[in-house]
């Protein structure tokens, strides 16, 4: 079996890497192992090994630019690079250039990385084991929340919904719109104490003002549905917050729900926390 056949995605969540091991030899996706990881077995496992590994990028590395584009593939990328390049004061061989088609017919959205700042983080996150990544992918975290969304889990909630990923001290989100990425996104946490009711609620007038500024934002691109779900998941998001949130969005709060059909018939599910894995399903993503 291939490498390209296996995809490892791994996703950094505060103390602990969060793995997701997906097979695409049979076709169809299945997932092998859902697994946590220390740091300091990081590289040790055997999972890891024997497949394309994935890392998650904090989102607030990533620049991110909107993109009008029309023509062929090949000729979206060029462009969509020539278009990204220009943004920048600097040699365009200190960045990485991604682009994400979206819901919107010729919209895009182009992520912007310094390499320098992913060298970093890489050198920060990974010490000693940080060769056995060289071969890397990298993505952010808000991109492969949605397409763990997309790719793994049951799609609910009408044509426009909000998924949010509370991790520590940030959340990642994503826009999506009629089951594609229409927008990303990403909210500091650091000044809320989310231990206490009232700092939930400052946390929501927040998170409330940011997702109306990016719907009325749609809305003027021409995406006129309005906002018909919130679907939250990570680890700081209990049903007492999720109470709290329904004051403040008159839309339906879900937890996302991975779809059982994606794994073994033999695999018990019970005591895993599979909502924690969406962002390392959507590394894994084709």
């Amino acid at each position: 079996m291939s490498e390209s056949q296996i995809k490892i995605g791994v996703d950094f969540r505060g103390d602990l890497f969060y793995v997701a091991r997906v097979d695409y030899s049979g076709g169809r996706p299945e997932v092998k192992a859902l697994f946590r990881l220390e740091k300091q077995h990081l590289g040790q496992h055997h999972l890891l090994e024997g497949g394309q590994l994935i890392l998650s990028v904090p989102d607030s590395e990533i620049i991110l630019k909107r993109l009008n584009l029309n023509g062929s593939a090949g000729d979206i990328e060029t462009r969509a690079r020539f278009e990204l390049v220009h943004t920048l004061m600097e040699d365009e061989d200190r960045f990485y250039f991604d682009i994400i088609p979206t819901g919107k017919e010729s919209a895009y959205l182009g992520l912007i990385l310094r390499k320098e700042r992913l060298e970093s983080f890489l050198d920060k996150l990974l010490d000693q084991r940080r060769s056995f990544f060289a071969q890397s992918g990298y993505r952010t975290r808000a991109a492969a929340l949605a397409d763990g969304y997309i790719n793994f889990c049951r799609l609910t909630g009408g044509d426009l919904i909000c998924l949010a990923d509370f991790m520590g001290q940030s959340a990642s989100m994503a826009f999506v719109y009629r089951n594609k990425i229409i927008d990303l996104t990403h909210m500091s946490l650091k000044r809320f104490d989310l231990t206490t009711t009232a700092g939930v609620g400052k946390m929501c007038v927040e998170l409330k003002t940011l997702v109306n500024f990016k719907v009325a934002a749609l809305f003027n691109e021409g995406i006129s549905t309005p906002l018909s779900a919130m679907l939250l998941s990570g680890d700081t998001v209990t049903e007492q917050d999720s109470q709290i949130m329904k004051r403040y969005f008159p839309v339906e709060i879900i937890t996302p729900t991975v779809n059982s059909g994606f794994f073994n018939g033999q695999a018990d599910l019970t005591d895993v926390p599979l909502e924690k894995y969406i962002v390392a399903l959507g590394l894994a993503a084709n």
